[in-house]
């Protein structure tokens, strides 16, 4: 009976304190913005811990590559891509996202 006791509290301390690193992990992972100037409009890349992570040139979810109209188009969906990162979520871009955030494309 003792054996199991401390096979259930071991279990519990390794549970936790890996779970605990998890977080900690997570929480270390600062991303950072910066929007791209094209020649017929904007993108975005996404920095995480000084290096890039994502560089998206072209409105995503959509078809076809077309640039965001204006800087602050790609700065909102570059700060929805980090926000979705950031909560553990899919960073994809959906249509519905782009319509939500009253994105301009065709």
């Amino acid at each position: 009976m003792n054996r199991l006791l401390i096979i259930i509290l071991i279990s519990s301390f390794l549970f936790f304190s890996c779970k605990e690193n998890i977080t900690t992990k997570k929480l270390e992972k600062p991303y950072t913005l910066k929007v791209l100037h094209k020649n017929n409009g904007y993108g975005y890349a996404i920095y995480g811990n000084g290096r890039l992570q994502i560089k998206q040139e072209f409105i995503p979810g959509i078809a076809g590559n077309q640039f965001f109209k204006t800087q602050d188009q790609a700065q909102k969906i570059g700060e929805l891509v980090i926000s979705k990162i950031t909560n553990g979520e899919d960073p994809t871009v959906f249509r519905e996202d782009l319509i939500h955030a009253q994105i301009d494309f065709k």
